[in-house]
């Protein structure tokens, strides 16, 4: 059986990050929502269905039947047995929201609707991935194959219990503090922890990734693969790729792929008068209470700061946004800008600045991703008027 996750209403309260990937990629505790699903089906091909701007970022999907799952959902052992009780043509509903659905189409009218009532969390908009971090990173590090775990070395000193702890036989981990009476810290193949880091669990260290010197990370917070990290960071999520590699703080945020920030960068996490954090986003640019007291940078792709910049609490970065100022910029930064976040970003020239991040890392940017990047500068050019 081919598993197809699918995307609903409440794409666009993924945005900044919907922007350039659909909801399936979104990264959050140890794994991609599509990561964590194949965890559940590895004997199942599964594939991603998404809005025609992204769709040509995956794999084409075969004709047949299909078992289609809402990509919001977070699978877990009572909801994949549900999901697999579906015969053909039924389909689970809260209210109007599919949840699953079995069949030759995504026609849900046509099939037989079955109420759903299994336990299951859901993603509901981009704070989720730091909001719900917490119980992401436990749940997959129960879940994540432990075997041949390194033994930290003698210059480094552990706090709890060590089956808490994995370090991966190729990772390095040099003189640090690793805390994890509050969660599990797993460092994952060819991450570099290095000296005079202190890591307080739950924390993901992705692949290849590297804490700096000195390096402070409160839990719970991933950081993706190759990501470079230093400074202090609490409660963030890194999506693969992106760089925040010197002195200044990050909190309750979270970040796209291929974003760098400069020296001492800061963002605010908590208003002054302890208020709930308002957002709003560079497409519909309504906005919105979160509800949350603690609530720093959402960022997107390709985004670029500064050294010294500043950002209020609850600031929200468009895609391939390029954000320098002696001030803080507006709460809300478009896509494509330049600077302070009203002069246009040439759409030419941030590709090119993309393609040169890359490299560096020895990737190439295909045309299916210059395309998105197209896409996304030609939706968001009211926001930027």
């Amino acid at each position: 059986m081919q598993i197809v996750l699918f995307e609903d209403h409440l794409v666009n309260s993924f945005l900044p990050l919907s922007h350039t990937r659909a909801v399936a990629d979104l990264f959050a505790g140890m794994y991609s929502v599509q990561d964590r699903w194949k965890m559940f089906f590895e004997n199942d091909s599964l594939f991603i269905q998404t809005r025609s701007s992204l769709q040509d970022l995956y794999e084409a999907i075969p004709v047949g039947e299909s078992l289609y799952i809402n990509s919001r959902v977070i699978p877990n052992n009572e909801a994949v047995a549900a999901i697999q009780s579906l015969k053909s043509n039924e389909a689970f509903f809260i209210h109007d929201v599919c949840v699953a659905a079995k069949g030759l189409h995504m026609n849900w009218d046509s099939f037989e609707h079955r109420a759903w009532t299994a336990e299951a969390m859901w993603l509901n908009g981009i704070t989720d991935l730091f909001s719900v971090n917490d119980y992401l990173l436990r749940a997959d590090f129960a879940l994540a194959n432990k075997k041949n775990s390194a033994t930290p070395s003698q210059y480094c000193r552990v706090i709890g219990e060590g089956h808490n702890l994995y370090i991966h036989p190729s990772a390095k981990v040099f003189d640090a503090v690793l805390n994890i009476e509050s969660g599990p810290i797993f460092i994952d193949e060819g991450a570099e922890v290095m000296e005079g880091s202190m890591l307080r669990g739950p924390l993901y260290i992705g692949k290849n990734a590297v804490l700096k010197m000195g390096t402070k990370c409160y839990g719970p917070s991933s950081f993706g693969e190759e990501c470079r990290i230093g400074g202090e960071t609490s409660n963030v999520v890194f999506h693969p790729f992106s760089n925040k590699g010197h002195d200044g703080f990050l909190g309750n945020a979270v970040i796209g792929s291929w974003v760098n920030f400069g020296a001492d960068s800061n963002c605010s996490n908590l208003k002054n008068n302890y208020s709930s954090v308002s957002i709003s986003n560079d497409l519909d640019r309504n906005e919105f209470n979160t509800g949350l007291t603690f609530c720093g940078a959402l960022v997107g792709d390709h985004a670029k700061f500064g050294i010294n910049t500043m950002l209020n609490t609850g600031t929200y970065i468009g895609v391939a946004a390029n954000v320098f100022a002696g001030d803080f910029p507006p709460k809300c930064v478009p896509s494509f800008t330049w600077g302070t976040g009203v002069v246009e970003h040439n759409l030419d020239k941030a590709i090119q600045t993309a393609e040169r991040m890359m490299h560096r890392r020895g990737k190439e940017m295909s045309a299916a991703e210059k395309a998105v990047l197209t896409y996304v500068f030609k939706i968001t050019a009211a926001s930027r008027s």
